[in-house]
């Protein structure tokens, strides 16, 4: 050592115990520890085609529709329904965009979805559960759901028919994990958390 600085070849005094010599420790050369088995004997896992694989962005985003259903005023923006869920609303953005859907036609389909939940239980059209002050709103709600509201009662429509005339969503993942969710609610199974 030159005037307090070590040379290039120096090891400097406090490290000389954790600087090892020699080949670094390969793990190939280890045999397995006992009772584990080596990669090479693993089995690799097997795929059933009898049910889907799972899609974590679609599941997610039906969850925070699904959540919204039983709301009990209804969400008018994305921040309102970020409220009811229990997300922030740049979570909620980010799982609908993961999706690959847009998040105000997400929350759309919930309100619809949740009024015609709703409306049997209350007593009244779905079209009254929905807190649009905008005729032009609510015009389109009714709309791209795919029903008319002021007509319809609760032996009228199910869910799954909602799912299939709605236009406010396209066909896909997503709205397959909505209907995979329906069907656990219709049997009273709560499905995969948010």
């Amino acid at each position: 050592m030159v005037g307090g600085v070590a040379d290039a070849g120096e090891i400097p005094r406090g490290r000389r115990r954790e600087m090892r010599v020699g080949p670094a420790p390969s793990n190939s050369l280890r045999p397995a520890p006992p009772g584990r088995a080596t990669s090479a004997a693993c089995p690799s896992p097997q795929i059933s085609l009898q049910s889907p694989p799972a899609l974590p962005a679609a599941e997610r985003w039906a969850a925070l529709v699904w959540g919204l259903v039983s709301a009990p005023a209804d969400p008018r923006t994305v921040m309102d329904w970020s409220r009811v869920v229990a997300v922030s609303e740049s979570t909620l953005r980010a799982r609908c965009h993961q999706a690959h859907l847009s998040p105000r036609k997400s929350l759309a389909l919930a309100r619809v979805l949740r009024a015609i939940t709703l409306a049997p239980s209350v007593g009244c059209r779905p079209d009254d559960l929905l807190d649009a002050q905008d005729p032009r709103t609510l015009r389109g709600l009714k709309q791209k759901g795919g029903i008319d509201l002021d007509r319809v009662t609760a032996t009228d429509v199910t869910l799954p028919g909602i799912l299939d005339c709605q236009t406010f969503v396209s066909p896909g993942p997503a709205l397959n994990a909505l209907r995979t969710r329906l069907a656990l609610a219709d049997h009273g199974v709560s499905g995969p958390g948010r």
